[in-house]
């Protein structure tokens, strides 16, 4: 099921909206922008007697950001049956040819956004392969000094807040932490994420790092989220701190990117899929 955005819904509308049992989410409340999943979308266009189309790509995966327009009613008694504009039958079949249309966009979008999706995991492998040649670039250092390194690293890993255990399985490094809370940022409440399976694709595979709620899953942006910046198969949103994780695993500096991955998770009630994290648990500590 594919989720529409639509940005500057007034009060009235959204009162409208309710009214008609047509259920929304918010994803920005500063620029009154909710979302709808697109069965629903005939019945928004009829209760608002509106039109609506694409306006660009939204940096949400699994998100089409689309536009209300007042829609235009034309007046011409040839086009309408009995010569009465704006019939109950009229509008229906009109609001069809609408959802149709945009069930082919949405099928469109969707399959861009896989595309592109599929490019970027490609050029992460190629990009962890040039910073670990360069980390580890013999000329740094002889074979001892590295393995030290790597001892060390890993020891600091298995000591770091938040960590339970660490363990390797082939190219994967997976870190157990113990329970995460994070804030709303809009009412400061603080809320129980869970506790997380942590895994590190070392070569750079699945997006490199990946977050698996230990505790529970939430119907929240979308089904079985592990966090509100997490989605069902541990991928997370793109964030400042993507790049950095790359980077450093390609380093294996660890530590780090474990303390940024935890912090990922600990910010989750910050920016708009923040919205959602009033779906988990509060905590009263």
């Amino acid at each position: 099921m594919t989720k529409l955005s639509f940005p500057e819904v007034g009060e009235r509308e959204r009162q409208k909206l309710k009214d008609a049992g047509i259920d929304f989410q918010w994803l920005d409340r500063q620029s009154e922008t909710i979302i709808i999943d697109d069965r629903h979308l005939r019945a928004m266009l009829d209760v608002l007697e509106a039109d609506a189309e694409q306006c660009g790509e939204s940096p949400y995966e699994g998100i089409v950001s689309m536009k209300l327009n007042e829609r235009q009613v034309t007046l011409s008694p040839v086009r309408f049956s009995g010569g009465t504009a704006g019939n109950d039958a009229e509008r229906a079949n009109y609001v069809s040819v609408c959802g149709k249309r945009m069930e082919k966009v949405t099928k469109e979008a969707e399959k861009s956004v896989e595309k592109l999706r599929k490019k970027l995991i490609k050029a992460t492998g190629k990009m962890i392969g040039v910073w670990r040649k360069e980390a580890f670039d013999p000329a740094q250092g002889d074979e001892n000094e590295r393995r030290a390194r790597l001892t060390a690293e890993f020891a600091a890993l298995k000591s770091a807040p938040h960590v339970q255990t660490v363990r390797v399985s082939g190219n994967t490094v997976i870190v157990m932490t113990d329970a995460l809370v994070a804030t709303d940022q809009k009412t400061g409440n603080m809320h129980k994420i869970g506790q997380f399976s942590i895994l590190i694709d070392l070569d750079g595979k699945n997006g490199c790092v990946r977050w698996f709620n230990r505790d529970r899953r939430v119907n929240g942006f979308k089904k079985g989220m592990n966090a509100p910046n997490v989605f069902a198969d541990g991928a997370s949103c793109l964030s400042d701190t993507t790049q950095p994780m790359l980077e450093l695993t390609a380093r294996l500096e660890l530590t780090v990117v474990v303390d940024l991955a935890i912090q990922f998770i600990e910010n989750s009630g910050e920016g708009e899929l923040g919205t959602y994290i009033n779906l988990w648990p509060r905590d009263y500590r």
